[in-house]
């Protein structure tokens, strides 16, 4: 596996046979080599900055270091500055890398901050799987356990009747999936 820069600041996987060559690699693509770095940062390369360091609030740092989690992986890195600044994110990573806490602690972040609107969610994330749904739900409930936000988990399978008494008494975040939505 290569990294290749097709764009400037864009990072791109490529599956390829690397080759050494001068202090390069070069990535074999059907329409020619493309060189490359031999520097390339795994997926889990351990970096200095911490948790603290990507602006989070202390009850969240908190809750992540309860969690056993002390050093950012690359998505999270990335996306949670981003996050916080009122940015979009699309982010691409292996599983297992920490995606679901690259959005989750954000948007917990700026929800604490703001101020809950009368009954109506302030944020809707949207899941193609009730289990995907449930991680992320799992999530929002271990990094907010020091705040004052609520949550409903709306999907099939399960009674409506408890998941439509929270949505009547209003939450900050609904997480759904697109059937029971």
């Amino acid at each position: 596996m290569c990294t290749a820069q097709d764009a400037p600041g864009q990072e791109i996987a490529r599956s390829a046979k690397p080759r050494r060559e001068h202090g390069a690699a070069e990535c074999w693509r059907p329409w020619g080599p493309h060189r490359v770095s031999t520097s390339i940062p795994g997926p889990f390369e351990l970096t200095e900055k911490t948790f603290a360091d990507l602006g989070l609030s202390p009850d969240i740092l908190k809750a992540v270091d309860e969690a056993g989690y002390t050093t950012p992986t690359p998505i999270q890195l990335e996306a949670i500055p981003h996050v916080i600044a009122g940015g979009d994110v699309t982010g691409i990573a292996q599983t297992g890398t920490g995606k679901t806490a690259a959005f989750v602690l954000p948007m917990i972040h700026r929800l604490a901050k703001g101020r809950a609107r009368a009954r109506m969610p302030r944020c809707l994330i949207l899941c193609p799987t009730r289990e995907l749904a449930a991680q992320v739900a799992e999530n929002f409930e271990k990094y907010g356990k020091y705040l004052k936000l609520t949550m409903a988990l709306l999907i099939g399978g399960v009674s409506f009747k408890e998941q439509e008494t929270l949505l009547q008494r209003g939450v900050d975040v609904l997480i759904a999936t697109p059937g029971r939505l």
